[in-house]
């Protein structure tokens, strides 16, 4: 496949999501880690991203490296769609998110896409959480870290685990009863700080061009923090852009036009881009700025909050005042409209900026999923106690209350989730044990006359005596012989 032709071409259209803006972790949409040449990703073991910027500390030399498992080789096209995937079930699932985030095959082939077809199919899938797994992130000052606040060196990976159904969970444990996936630490941490973006999967997946659907996901981020008119395009550098995207770096305006026009076109065409510029910049080897002004398709979603007070604001300088929206507006003002709903029956008209700002803090402290829990268990004591609730204000001093009542229904969950545990495993070892005792009757009348003679006197000496004119246990412990002797698997 070539660079812009889409992964998932002779499969049937993927299935549209129930959600439609899904959150992508911003480090992994603005840095590259999968590749869109099916040949690069086969051929290649590492991308390799360098900067020479200033954070105002003086200027430092920043690199994103990702470094591939020689046998596997780098995550490809197809990979790029699972993890697509997998950002919808996460999406869909709420946030905190946790681990291990569970899923199925046929779920998984669904959104990409792809049908299910049976060992083949989930053969690539299996193929694919390997490479990505195997593939290793080495990050000098480049990923940033929303709950430390700072660019971090560290090598990690996007996926630490996979988990299949009926592999053990952990040393020990029961067999898992549907598929775990286990995401990287420093992933998993951004995405529950909603270090994040919101990108329209719909829109995505209308895209034809494989490399408008990546500059989509890198303009998605930057384009939030582009503040017109004293900033009403974003510039990227010819050869940074080949870096992120990643793609060949060409030497000539003729093939860079012809490697990017595709795509630029079918962003102008859907609305995303008002148009792209190109501008030529002296030195050497040949090097072109590109201008991206955004279009009616990228201006719709809210502007990004600023840093607050004291908050170290994780921009680039040198790439166009990167910026990652945060989705704690959107999720304070869906807060605040839950509370005015369960209070008055309808949502209020606008949110007041005082609601808004400690619906905002609920959200951070706890994020959306809890603080939704905080509001309702709020609600839910004001109605049993007679309290005349007014101002979502009210909702902060039930806060403590409604984490502890959270936590007893965790600790409940978790009891009845090991006991439902406990029950599968108990019916898959019975049911184990009677195809079992099944195979070894089967075996036991193959077998000569002689030889089954043998086994009921074997199991009649073993047996105690008051027993052993019960015909149905002297055939049951004829069969375990069987299995013992290993004539039954």
């Amino acid at each position: 496949m070539g660079e812009h032709d889409s992964p998932t071409s002779g499969a049937a259209p993927a299935a549209q999501s129930a959600l439609r803006m899904v959150r992508s972790e911003v480090n992994f949409l603005v840095y590259p880690f999968f590749c869109l040449d099916n040949r690069w990703h086969t051929d290649r073991l590492t991308i390799e991203y360098y900067r020479t910027l200033d954070r105002g500390e003086g200027r430092e030399e920043i690199s994103w490296r990702v470094l591939a498992h020689q046998a596997y080789g780098l995550p490809g096209p197809f990979d790029w769609e699972l993890h697509k995937a997998i950002e919808e079930i996460i999406n869909e699932r709420g946030f905190p998110v946790r681990n291990p985030v569970p899923f199925s095959m046929r779920d998984v082939c669904r959104r990409m896409g792809t049908s299910y077809a049976g060992s083949k199919t989930i053969a690539e899938i299996k193929a694919a959480f390997l490479r990505i797994t195997s593939t290793m992130v080495e990050s000098k000052r480049t990923f940033y870290s929303k709950p430390k606040k700072r660019w971090i060196e560290d090598n990690f990976h996007l996926y630490e685990r996979v988990i299949y159904r009926g592999e053990e969970l952990s040393e020990g444990e029961v067999q898992a009863d549907t598929n775990y996936l286990f995401l990287g630490s420093w992933y998993l941490e951004n995405l529950n700080a909603l270090y994040v973006t919101l990108l329209d999967t719909h829109y995505r997946r209308s895209l034809a061009e494989a490399l408008a659907r990546r500059l989509y996901e890198i303009l998605g981020v930057k384009f939030y923090g582009l503040r017109a008119p004293e900033a009403p395009y974003l510039r990227y550098a010819y050869s940074t852009l080949c870096a992120l995207l990643p793609v060949k770096r060409h030497r000539y305006l003729s093939d860079a036009h012809r490697q990017l026009d595709p795509a630029h076109g079918e962003l102008v065409e859907t609305g995303f881009l008002e148009r792209v510029e190109w501008h030529t910049a002296a030195g050497a080897p040949p090097e072109w700025h590109l201008h991206y002004y955004p279009g009616r398709r990228a201006r719709q979603p809210a502007v990004a909050p600023a840093p607050e007070a004291g908050e170290e604001e994780p921009l680039d300088p040198q790439e166009a005042r990167e910026a990652a929206i945060s989705s704690l507006a959107s999720g304070a003002r869906a807060l605040v409209c839950h509370f005015h709903q369960g209070l008055q029956g309808t949502p209020k008209g606008r949110p007041s900026a005082k609601e808004l700002q400690q619906a905002e803090a609920l959200v951070r402290a706890h994020g959306e999923e809890r603080a939704r829990a905080i509001v309702t268990y709020a609600l839910q004591q004001a109605t049993q106690t007679g309290f005349q609730m007014q101002h979502f204000g009210a909702v902060l001093g039930s806060t403590e209350a409604a984490l502890a009542e959270l936590a007893r229904q965790a600790q409940r969950e978790q009891r009845h989730q090991e006991a439902r545990q406990r029950e599968a495993a108990e019916r898959q070892r019975a049911e184990q044990e009677r195809q079992q005792q099944e195979r070894a009757a089967a075996v036991l009348a193959r077998l000569p006359d002689a030889q089954r003679d043998a086994y009921r006197h074997r199991a009649l000496a073993r047996l105690p005596a008051r027993v052993r004119d019960m015909e149905g246990l002297v055939e049951m412990d004829m069969r375990w012989l069987v299995v013992e002797d290993g004539l039954v698997c």
